[in-house]
């Protein structure tokens, strides 16, 4: 993932809501990019996803303040993007399990380590 790819998906989210885009924290943008990069180099492959998978939500929904407006959707978009790049796909029939996910990360009720678990027991590498 790219800053700007970030920047186009949260345009993108808040464009459909009419919600202004803002661009309100740069350095954290850059800090979480360049974190995706090198984080959890030391793990295997699937595992080192999953928990980049679950850093970005956490960073861009709870803990980065990246946008002023559409940091939920942003985040659980980018991660499902940053899967799908490389390879793999999440399950997101059932909206409204993922809607209360998303918020339950926003509002730091979930570790890094949940977050990852949530992720690693819906996703599926793409044939």
């Amino acid at each position: 993932m790219t800053t700007n790819q970030i920047i186009l998906i949260n345009r993108w989210a808040v464009e459909k809501s009419g919600d202004p885009f803002v661009l309100e924290n740069e350095s954290s943008l850059e800090h979480l990019v360049e974190a995706i990069k090198y984080k959890y180099a030391d793990k295997v492959f699937e595992e080192s996803l999953v928990l980049k998978a679950a850093f970005i939500l956490d960073m861009i929904a709870n803990k980065g303040h990246i946008f002023v407006e559409g940091n939920k959707r942003t985040a659980i978009t980018s991660t499902i993007a940053f899967l799908d790049l490389n390879g793999y796909r999440i399950d997101t029939s059932n909206q409204d399990e993922l809607v209360a996910f998303v918020r339950k990360v926003a509002r730091g009720e979930l570790s890094l380590r949940a977050i990852s678990k949530w992720l690693q027991d819906r996703i599926k590498k793409r044939v």
